[in-house]
């Protein structure tokens, strides 16, 4: 007889219910967020029969890889879909893992897609590297924040190129100002080094991967769009059409519908952030493009209102890598 496992999943320690197939509470225990609990949990309580289920979270994939070789079947759930669905005034752990077991016995689990291994490589380098440009914006904001307190004036365009470098480099300030500019230097050099390390990785991936390559055969589309791109589909073949992929990155309009009255706003921002940036990004070169791609934008801008707020079709913009800071 299946039996149905709901996994409350947190930093330390998981909750587990167990539910049978008329939705009647068989047991429950806790167990400690460890390879070796787990893998003693996994033989010990789990039977080839069951269904499990957990939330997405930090740890759950990793989870699931040790469970999914002794059950029937692992299943993720959208967290938010799942408060959305069985939102209640009590809330506690235990309540929380009986719930995600109910939803999958009665099939109204949302369920979210399971990469395989190279789509999460992808992904977790992608974030990586994103996470590593974020770090330089950062401290390059730093350092511009000091120098605009000190009321000095940057005669540079770009300050942190060859020249900008060098002026910062030999500009006269107090002892504990020069510290604090050469320590933010020191950290900044150390980013850069490890993301060129990075974007050489990423570079390998992409040469060897067949989806990335034709990606990049499109207009405006470079390396890190690719690849945020194919890392954020993952197996393309699971939308119905291109309209459910473009929803899936939320570049879909969204609709407020009431009575008789329709109204499309914005784009949802749904999905990865990354790969939609960097999609509307790379809408900018298609404008000018002769081919067929840039005739449809030139098209469509013809009845729509071009948005140039925040440099979103700038042609200036690189697509080969992810900026760094606001460039003076």
């Amino acid at each position: 007889m299946p039996r149905y496992v709901g996994l409350d999943i947190h930093k330390q320690f998981i909750e587990a219910c167990f539910i049978d197939e008329d939705g009647k509470p068989l047991g429950r225990c806790r167990i400690a967020v460890s390879r070796e609990s787990i893998q003693t949990f996994v033989p010990k309580c789990l039977q080839s029969c069951d269904r499990v289920v957990m939330e997405a979270t930090t740890n759950t994939r990793e989870i699931a890889e040790l469970i999914r070789p002794r059950v029937a079947k692992v299943a993720i759930a959208n967290p938010l879909k799942v408060k959305a669905i069985a939102e209640a005034k009590t809330k506690t752990d235990k309540v929380d893992a009986e719930v995600l077991a109910q939803l999958l016995r009665c099939n109204f689990l949302p369920e979210v897609w399971i990469p395989d291994g190279a789509t999460r490589l992808l992904r977790e380098m992608g974030a990586h590297r994103a996470g590593l440009a974020a770090d330089q914006t950062r401290i390059k904001n730093r350092i511009q924040s000091l120098l605009a307190q000190r009321l000095i004036p940057i005669p540079v365009r770009v300050l942190f190129n060859g020249c900008g470098r060098n002026w910062l480099s030999h500009l006269e300030l107090d002892t504990q100002d020069r510290a604090r500019i050469d320590g933010y230097l020191r950290v900044l050099d150390q980013i850069e080094s490890e993301e060129t390390n990075l974007r050489k990785a990423l570079a390998q991936l992409s040469f060897d991967n067949g989806q990335i390559r034709l990606l990049m055969t499109l207009p405006g589309v470079g390396p890190a769009g690719a690849q945020a791109l194919c890392a954020a589909l993952g197996d393309w073949r699971r939308f119905k059409d291109g309209a459910h992929a473009a929803s899936y990155l939320g570049l879909t309009p969204s609709t407020r519908q009431s009575a008789g009255h329709c109204y499309h706003g914005s784009i949802t921002k749904a999905g990865n952030s990354l790969a939609r940036w960097l999609l509307t990004q790379a809408a900018g070169q298609v404008s000018e493009h002769p081919g067929p791609l840039g005739v449809f934008f030139r098209r469509i801008r013809k009845r729509k209102e071009l948005q140039r707020g925040g440099g979103c079709y700038s042609s200036q913009t690189s697509y080969n890598r992810i900026p760094n800071a606001q460039e003076q």
